[in-house]
């Protein structure tokens, strides 16, 4: 590159205002990390700054009882029914009656589930399942 087009671009480096200095920024440019003085006067660290109190958008307003009401309905139709973390007992994939369940020849005796033979043998299921695949347990395996 020569000093001529070096130049230009010098240029037009000054008719932009101060370049953003990107140490500073992290996963959004808004944020603006404190400096060391301001963390020790008690900056905060974790908000977006320029967000807060009268440069957000939403201060000093309310909103409407129809916009209310549109997010209350979002809000039920999302949290109805049971929710994600309560595990639903259905009694078609129980035992037997489990598609995915296997029937166990073991010791001569046929069970027709995994935890069947697990009960039986007091054993947990997972050692049953081991016995089953391993070739070391000639007694134990899986009827197809």
């Amino acid at each position: 590159m020569d000093i001529y087009t070096l130049q230009k671009l010098v240029e037009k480096a000054s008719q932009f205002p101060v370049p953003i200095d990107t140490t500073n920024i992290r996963r959004n440019p808004n944020y603006i990390t404190p400096s060391e003085e301001e963390i020790k006067a008690g900056a905060n660290t974790t908000w977006f700054h320029g967000w807060e109190g009268e440069k957000n958008g939403m201060y000093g307003k309310t909103l409407s009882d129809k916009h209310k009401a549109a997010v209350g309905k979002s809000a039920k139709e999302r949290f109805t029914g049971v929710p994600k973390w309560y595990k639903v007992k259905n009694a078609v994939m129980h035992g037997s009656d489990n598609p995915r369940a296997r029937k166990v020849y073991a010791e001569g005796k046929i069970y027709d589930t995994v935890s069947e033979c697990s009960k039986a043998y007091g054993f947990n299921h997972n050692a049953i399942r081991y016995r089953c695949k391993s070739d070391k347990w000639k007694q134990f395996r899986f009827v197809d």
